[in-house]
C-alpha cells in the first residue's frame, strides 16, 4: 500500500513539473509578444 502511495506522489510531482514548465513557456511567449508590439 505504501509503495502505491509513493508512486502517486511522484506521478503528481511529474505532472506539476510539466505544468509549471508549460506555464513558464507561455509566460515567456507572452513577454516576447509584448516586446514585438513595442518595437
Amino acid at each position: 500500500m505504501i509503495s502505491n502511495d509513493e508512486e502517486q506522489k511522484s506521478c503528481y510531482h511529474e505532472e506539476t513539473k510539466k505544468f509549471s514548465f508549460i506555464l513558464i513557456h507561455l509566460m515567456k511567449q507572452n513577454k516576447i509578444k509584448d516586446e514585438m508590439k513595442n518595437i
